[in-house]
């Protein structure tokens, strides 16, 4: 008979949500230097908890000054020799299962609404900073790197397979002739065939077409990094899930693993974690958020390391250092005609506002009725034309301005559509 599963929760729990989830965002929010000789037990603790051994940690100030040391002046060969293959830690996953089994269905819905939100990912995704942010190009020394930590990383886990799968082997009878049988067969017939069919010039060629594919290029890098550089397996929305089952409803528990993750995350930075070597970077001196806990910075960064290594954000998107270090004040209506990227110049006509796009791009009008007036923006600034519509208060003169469909023709239909398609002469109120 299987164990009843937890269904509901006493008052006393229900207060420990906002407490558990609030302690979380704390510790992502930390601009606090590492303390390195906590951090140094955290990392050995979870080397110990893979099964692995101790690896060599090394400090850098952010995550651009371990790139400049370990990846620039030697060879990828010397640098994956140096490093080893990316591990994988996937204790959030297992922890997660093991801990939600224990959960009626409803309940376990429930605590995920409440204790995984968006803005938990967010500060989460900050912290684990890539070595290569986005936008990046990446050059042809480190596209060879990534390949061979790659194929480093396959090598491992095939070689963990095996060994799991003749464990397994040898619990049942015989299976020690069997082992014996297959490494014997592997050993005379099955190298020789594989190299065999590796040097078969359709397989060269095959392989020679996909390798100038840009696709299969972009495959590889995004495999690259699925495997290694963002500690696959810690998914930070599912963090304050498993630290309430475990404070709050006493959950059964893989107790190394909890400690592991726990050490980890509160008190390591930005990590990246190779089989030889750990790369640990320290936790940005500046953290710009705005109240919905986006990334935001309006004229400086959102994120500033020790050494001067920033990004910028507006509302949450990544902005290139020619606009994030402005003042959303002192950008250029004119960069709409220039910006290629369509979520780019989103933002930059939130920060810029309608208002002043349609002074300084000379909107033209096509439409009034009383104080309101239909614009259209001549120059193709955004994906589909912009149509606007100026209000302009009567007692005061102030001047508003929002978008409209491009669908609209008259002046009157934009007011019916801004005010959920309700006749203008339906309200008297003027404003």
């Amino acid at each position: 008979m299987s164990p009843t599963k937890i269904a509901t929760l006493t008052p006393e729990q229900e207060a420990l949500i906002p407490v558990i989830l609030n302690k979380w965002i704390r510790v992502f929010l930390s601009t606090q230097p590492l303390n390195r000789d906590k951090v140094q037990a955290a990392v050995r603790f979870t080397y110990r908890a893979l099964g692995k051994k101790e690896p060599t940690i090394r400090f850098f100030p952010s995550p651009v000054a371990a790139k400049r040391v370990l990846f620039e002046g030697q060879s990828p060969s010397q640098t994956v020799q140096q490093l080893g293959a990316p591990l994988l830690i996937p204790f959030s996953t297992q922890l997660g299962e093991q801990i939600l089994n224990q959960l009626d269905s409803a309940l376990a819905a429930q605590l995920q609404i409440q204790l995984m939100n968006q803005e938990l990912a967010q500060l989460w995704q900050m912290r684990t900073m890539p070595l290569w942010q986005g936008g990046h190009v990446f050059s042809e020394q480190e596209l060879t790197l990534m390949g061979q930590l790659r194929e480093e990383w396959v090598a491992q886990q095939w070689q963990q397979q095996q060994q799991e799968i003749r464990q397994q082997l040898l619990q049942f009878p015989g299976g020690e002739i069997f082992l014996q049988i297959g490494d014997s067969l592997w050993e005379n017939i099955g190298e020789p065939l594989w190299q065999e069919w590796e040097n078969q010039p359709f397989v060269q060629w095959w392989e020679s077409q996909l390798r100038q594919n840009p696709l299969f290029q972009f495959a590889d890098v995004l495999g690259f990094a699925y495997y290694s550089l963002l500690l696959p397996g810690l998914d930070a929305s599912s963090i304050p899930v498993i630290d309430f089952c475990i404070s709050a409803l006493s959950c059964q528990h893989n107790h190394q693993q909890w400690e592991a993750l726990e050490q980890l995350i509160t008190e390591c930075g930005c990590i990246f974690a190779f089989e030889k070597t750990c790369i640990v970077c320290d936790r940005p001196r500046t953290i710009l958020l705005d109240n919905e806990y986006r990334l935001h910075g309006e004229g400086e960064p959102a994120i500033q390391f020790a050494d001067g290594y920033s990004f910028y954000y507006y509302r949450g998107v990544s902005l290139p250092e020619k606009y994030g270090r402005l003042h959303p004040h002192q950008w250029q209506s004119r960069w709409l005609l220039e910006e290629t990227n369509a979520e780019l110049r989103r933002v930059l006509i939130q920060g810029i506002g309608y208002g002043r796009i349609c002074q300084e791009l000379q909107a033209v009008a096509l439409d009034s009725w009383r104080e309101y007036t239909l614009l259209r923006i001549e120059n193709d600034v955004d994906v589909e034309p912009i149509y606007l519509l100026k209000m302009t208060c009567p007692s005061t003169g102030h001047i508003h301005v929002m978008r409209v469909p491009p669908t609209v023709t008259t002046a009157r239909e934009a007011i019916s559509w801004a005010n959920w398609d309700t006749d203008p002469e339906d309200f008297a109120v003027e404003t």
